[in-house]
C-alpha cells in the first residue's frame, strides 16, 4: 500500500501545474496579438482587461505597436500603448 500510495505521490509530484504565459490589454481598446509558436502563427483579440494564457511551450508575440516579445511561457505581460511590457 505505501508502495502505491508512493508512486501515485510522485507522479502528482512530476507532473507538476500547467504554465503559460498571463497576458492582461490594460488598454482602453481592444487589442489584437499575433503568436507565433511551433511553426505555425494565430491570432488573439483582447478586450480591455481581459487575461489570456498563451505559449506554456513557449513563443513569439507581436504587438499591436509592432514590438515583438520571446516568452517562455513563465511571463506575466501588461499590454500598454499597444505594446507588451513585462510586469
Amino acid at each position: 500500500m505505501k508502495r502505491i500510495f508512493g508512486c501515485a505521490l510522485f507522479l502528482l509530484l512530476a507532473a507538476g501545474p500547467a504554465v503559460a504565459a498571463d497576458i492582461v490589454n490594460g488598454d482602453a481598446d481592444r487589442q489584437t496579438i499575433t503568436i507565433m509558436e511551433g511553426g505555425g502563427t494565430s491570432q488573439r483579440t483582447l478586450d480591455p482587461g481581459e487575461h489570456a494564457d498563451v505559449c506554456p511551450d513557449g513563443c513569439i508575440v507581436s504587438f499591436p505597436n509592432g514590438s515583438e516579445m520571446a516568452l517562455s511561457g513563465v511571463e506575466s505581460v501588461e499590454i500598454r500603448n499597444g505594446g507588451g511590457h513585462l510586469d
